[in-house]
């Protein structure tokens, strides 16, 4: 970065955490006692599934090394991600019609 001329600022690292710090705080005021609780239960519980998941997913992987091990066990941080975002060009889905502007009959000839 230091080599970049253009975009580099020496003081960027030391304002970057600065902001950060700043943004942290922000956020930690704006809880109220049980948001703070509820905060840090979900904390603890990912924790804690990111752990045991790993071991599971770890087993996993061994026991299923020649069946698809990546397909039966993926990516705790992957699993819950939803694809929200346009399809790309040339990506099945970027001209398929939604399901319903075809009407109720999901687009079957009406009986006559």
């Amino acid at each position: 970065m230091k080599l970049d001329h253009k975009n580099y600022v020496a003081s960027d690292a030391a304002n970057a955490k600065k902001y950060a710090q700043q943004i942290l705080e922000l956020l930690g005021e704006a809880k109220n006692v049980d948001q703070k609780a509820w905060s840090d239960l979900v904390n603890r519980a990912w924790t804690l599934l990111v752990e045991v998941y790993g071991e599971v997913s770890a087993a996993g992987h061994f026991l299923f090394r020649n069946d698809d091990p990546e397909g039966r066990f993926p990516s705790v941080y992957t699993m819950g991600r939803v694809n929200n975002g346009r399809p790309r060009k040339g990506e099945p889905g970027d001209d398929a019609v939604a399901p319903d502007a075809r009407g109720a009959d999901n687009g079957a000839p009406s009986p006559a």
